[in-house]
């Protein structure tokens, strides 16, 4: 299978599997992965991207909640046929911004607030 779109995994920041959902998302937004088209097993793109198969296992779940991509057992994992969302074109994991405002909640931050749970926690331990 033609995997030469995903060659540029190794420069971009951030966890693996981060880059390689965007570069997928990037992939079917440019139609350089045409609707229907198959993608590699992930043992296959895991050994040729030199990650492991975990790494493409996550990418692939992510797109596929996204509706880029459709799986199968038995058959494999393919491009939606089905228009995708595709949402922004930032990147899918974001930072907490440290210039914003303690007061602030910013949505994007994937962690939880801060509001006593911790010691709550350590009092229980």
């Amino acid at each position: 299978m033609n995997t030469k779109w995903a060659l540029g995994l190794g420069t971009a920041d951030g966890p693996k599997y981060l880059a390689l959902a965007l570069l997928l998302r990037e992939a079917i937004r440019t139609g350089a992965l045409a609707r229907g088209a198959q993608l590699p097993t992930v043992r296959e793109l895991g050994y040729v991207l030199k990650v492991t198969p975990g790494t493409v296992a996550r990418a692939y779940q992510i797109a596929t909640q996204e509706g880029l991509l459709q799986a199968t057992v038995g058959r494999g994992t393919f491009v939606a046929a089905s228009s995708p969302r595709l949402g922004p074109t930032q990147p899918i994991f974001a930072e907490r911004d440290q210039s914003m405002p303690p007061a602030l909640l910013d949505l994007r931050y994937p962690g939880l607030p801060e509001v006593g749970q911790a010691a709550a926690i350590a009092d229980a331990m």
